[in-house]
Formats: structure tokens, C-alpha cells, sequence
């Protein structure tokens, strides 16, 4: 993880002399910004058939490489995770009871953006690692007392470490005067796993990956 970060801090150190000329103009400068919002979290494989709740905050850099394409470094903390039913052999079915799976993940996306100058509109797609920080799964609902909140980090159910494809779309605001001031935005982008997070024989050795769709706005500068 450590790598990884100096690896941002380097292509951001190198990419903020990146700019867009016309001439002796320039039209398009790096700029760099934060944004914040919603996630819905889910798992494929191992059971899990759920949707979790949870959010998703970052940091950006937006670097010009050619008319119209750009390299966007993140660094997000994100909630990811699902929900499942848990049942004790021999139990009734109507005994089940409804599980959460929590998971707080650092990631390190370096996406790829097309948008056309002023436009404000762009597309995006690239890979993301992520690091699992630390993750609980605990019972609600009908039963829940009866189960412990269980650590699931401490427990080994689960790699720490995450590959990830995010594709995505966003649009902020034009401003007038070769993009002068702040800028504001939105954007939904989409999370799909890559490689099994599973480290449990207790599920069933099954594949397991974390996907998640985000709705976000944020401020660049």
C-alpha cells in the first residue's frame, strides 16, 4: 500500500505540468478536487444475494495528457460489503437471520477520462487496488441479541487486498474563462471485482467479489 501511494504522488508530481495549449494560451490546466456520496454495496458469489447501504468519500487529481483524454488519480475511502442469511444446521428456515457484512476499504483508482474541453461531460474507465482496513459482520433484526458482532479482518475470512474495473460517467459545470475558478459536479461510476476476496474454508472455498455502483458530487479546483 505504501508503494502504491508514492506511485500517486509521483504521477501527480509529474502530470501537474501537464496542460492543453492553443498557442500561447493555455486551455486546459490540471486541476485537483474532492467529492463525497452514496454507495450500494453487493457481493457475487459465496451465498451472498444482498445490497448494503454505505458511502463513499475522495480525493482527485485531473491531468491533461492530449486534446481531450486525461489521467484522474483517486484516493477514496469506501464502505462495501452485503447482506446475507445466516442459518444454524438443523434450524428452522423461519429461524434465519439476517446478517451484515460491513467492509471499510482504502483504494488507489487511476482512471482514464475522455471529455471534451468545456464541455464538462466526461467518460471514465480504469483500474482500482483496494486495501481492506477493517470489517465486521453482525446480526439485525428478528434473533440478532443471540450473535456476536464478529471481526471479520481478525477472524482471516477475507484478503486484504482488491483488484478492481470502475467505469463511470460525470459532469461538472463548465465555467467560463478557461475552466478559472471552481467547478461543481456529479458523477455515478460503477465498481466490478476482479479477483476472489475469499479466504475462508467456510465458505465453501466459493469466489467471491466485491461490486458497487456510487452517486457522488464533489468541487475541483
Amino acid at each position: 500500500m505504501k508503494k502504491l501511494l508514492i506511485g500517486f504522488l509521483t504521477l501527480a508530481t509529474t502530470a501537474a505540468f501537464g496542460q492543453v495549449r492553443r498557442g500561447n494560451d493555455i486551455v486546459v490546466s490540471p486541476q485537483f478536487g474532492a467529492y463525497g456520496g452514496l454507495s450500494v454495496a453487493s457481493q457475487w458469489g459465496g451465498g451472498y444475494n444482498g445490497t448494503l447501504a454505505g458511502g463513499i468519500a475522495g480525493i482527485q487529481g485531473v491531468f491533461p495528457i492530449s486534446w481531450g483524454w486525461y489521467v484522474q488519480p483517486e484516493i477514496t475511502y469506501s464502505n462495501m460489503g452485503t447482506q446475507f442469511y445466516y442459518n444454524d444446521e438443523g434450524e428452522d428456515y423461519k429461524n434465519n437471520v439476517n446478517m451484515h457484512l460491513h467492509m471499510n476499504y482504502l483504494s488507489v483508482p487511476v482512471l482514464f477520462k475522455w471529455s471534451m474541453p468545456f464541455t464538462g461531460f466526461g467518460i471514465l474507465f480504469g483500474p482500482q487496488y483496494s486495501f481492506l482496513l477493517n470489517g465486521h459482520q453482525n446480526a439485525v433484526g428478528y434473533q440478532s441479541d443471540q450473535y456476536q458482532r464478529e471481526d471479520v479482518v481478525k477472524a482471516g475470512y477475507f484478503h486484504r487486498s482488491d483488484f478492481s474495473g470502475v467505469v463511470g460517467l460525470e459532469y461538472y459545470f463548465p465555467n467560463n474563462g478557461y475552466y478559472k475558478g471552481p467547478k461543481f459536479g456529479f458523477g455515478v461510476r460503477y465498481q466490478f471485482g476482479l479477483i476472489n476476496i475469499n479466504n475462508s474454508a467456510t465458505l465453501d472455498n466459493s469466489s467471491i467479489t466485491n461490486n458497487g455502483f456510487f452517486v457522488t458530487g464533489g468541487i475541483r479546483f
